[in-house]
This record gives C-alpha cells, structure tokens and sequence, in this order.
C-alpha cells in the first residue's frame, strides 16, 4: 500500500535529488548537533534570543522541541539517523559534533543505533581488510553491549505485557493510537514510589502488532521484506549512507518508537524511498 502511494514520486526522483535529500539531512544533523552542545555548555540561543525579545518561550519547554530545553530523546533519535549521512559525507568536524552530542543525550537506544549504522558505514567505505574486520568485530561488541542494557532497562517486561494485551485482540489489534489507553504499567523498583505508565511499546512491531493486529503487521512486514529481497543482491550498488541509515532506523524500530517521531519518520521514510530508487533504477 505505501509503494502504491508513493510509486509516482519515487518514480520522479533522481540520484541527484537524493544526494541533494542526504546533503540536507547532514546539515540538518549539523546544526542540530551544533545547537545541543551550546546547550550542554548552558548557553541556548533561542532562548537567548526570545529573552532579549521579551518573547513568550513556554512553548518551548512545555512542546519538547528539541535538544536538552526539551525532550533529548527526541533528538538523539534525530541524531541517530543523521549522524550515519554526516559521516558518510566525510564531513569530519561535523561527524565530531554529532558523535559528541549523541553521546551527550545520555540515550541508550540512540546511542546504540547511531553507533551501529556509523560502524557500518565505516565497513562499507573501508578499503583495508584488516580495519574491515575491527570494525565487524565492533558492530557485534555494539549489539551485545545493548542487549546486555536492554535487558535491565524494563523493556522486556514491557514488552511481555504488550504481547498479552495483543493477545486479546490478536487478528485486528486494539486500534491505531489506542495503546496508550491500554493501563500498562511496570513495576518501579525505586521505594515508595508507584508503578510507571507505559503510553508506548518502545518497539515499532509490536505496537503495530496490539494496535493494527496480525493484518496490520503482515502488510507492514509484506512491504519490508520485498525491499529486502530487492536489496539483498544488490547492496552495494546503494551508496553507503543509505544502507546505514536504514539499519539504523531497522535497530531503532526494535528498541524505540521512531516512527512516532516527527523528524524521524520523515528521515526514515526518505530513506526507505531512496533505497527503492536506487534499486528500481539499478534492476
């Protein structure tokens, strides 16, 4: 369904309109990281700016809008899936930036992924056999440190709960935006305090699967797999800042709640598009 719907525009993009969508999504991860680490160095120049103004900023605190004013998991998410391009563009000081400020959101899940789809990129660009091999050896490091996070992080008995609430409505799932009213809740292990709401699965499949159910998942499933097969012989004919990117949305989707991100979805989306062209145009 979503190939039909966007068949006409990918058919309309070229490889020169997706070098220019991934120039923009490295300066767009630029300036973000850039403007997180004025803010971790207590300066903010929005703020700044409004005070000066004597602008109403309420909304900016009260809407998490970005970086540490806000909600820093929202932008280490963002910067998750830029900072991929950045390096990908060589674009060194940026790629310092980036790195630095992805780090500094304390983000686990983001941490992780961007990492990942940095490491890879790195694979894929390197010419030397032996740094090839480091690198490997440093994407499976990455992937067991995080599941050896994940494991105390209170993700697996959210998940657990969200299975058995899909359970119940197992073929057409609770309904779109519906799992927040599911009453979810884990078990805090702090004293005195109570148990924490759960308004997400922090795993795109299975909130997918307790609110648009088995259907729902099978055509989500359908449509990443067949561009799977697409890019399983194929690969390296799609430039590396793709392929890393759309890993890292892939570990994102299993740890976080990417496509319920504004900018995230949208970077998601341009590259699972760009992936379809560079492949229907390479067939």
């Amino acid at each position: 369904v979503i190939s039909i719907w966007f068949s006409d525009g990918v058919r309309g993009l070229s490889r020169r309109d997706l070098s220019s969508l991934a120039v923009t999504i490295a300066v767009i991860g630029s300036v973000l990281s850039a403007y997180m680490l004025l803010q971790w160095a207590g300066i903010d120049p929005i703020i700044l700016y409004l005070q000066t103004t004597k602008g109403n900023f309420r909304w900016l605190t009260e809407n998490h809008v970005i970086g540490l004013v806000g909600n820093s998991f929202q932008a280490a998410a963002v910067l998750a899936v830029c900072v991929p391009v950045i390096v990908a563009r060589r674009w060194h000081l940026a790629s310092i930036f980036g790195a630095t400020a992805l780090l500094a959101t304390q983000s686990a899940s983001g941490i992780v992924a961007g990492f990942l789809g940095v490491a890879f990129v790195l694979w894929r660009q390197a010419r030397d056999l032996t740094l090839k091999l480091l690198l490997g050896l440093g994407i499976i490091g990455g992937l067991r440190a995080g599941l050896e996070f994940f494991r105390d992080s209170g993700r697996i008995e959210m998940w657990q709960k969200s299975l058995q609430a899909w359970g119940h409505n197992l073929w057409t799932g609770v309904g779109l935006g519906q799992y927040k009213l599911l009453g979810i809740s884990l078990a805090n292990p702090s004293a005195g305090r109570p148990p924490t709401a759960v308004r997400w699965a922090h795993n795109e499949w299975v909130q997918v699967g307790v609110e648009a159910g088995l259907i729902g998942l099978i055509f989500l499933l359908f449509w990443v797999s067949s561009l799977g097969k697409k890019l399983r012989n194929r690969w390296r004919e799609v430039p590396a800042e793709w392929i890393g990117t759309a890993i890292t949305c892939l570990i994102l989707s299993f740890i976080s709640i990417p496509w319920h991100i504004a900018p995230t979805a949208v970077v998601t989306l341009i590259t699972l598009l760009s992936l379809e062209v560079h492949l229907s145009a390479s067939s």
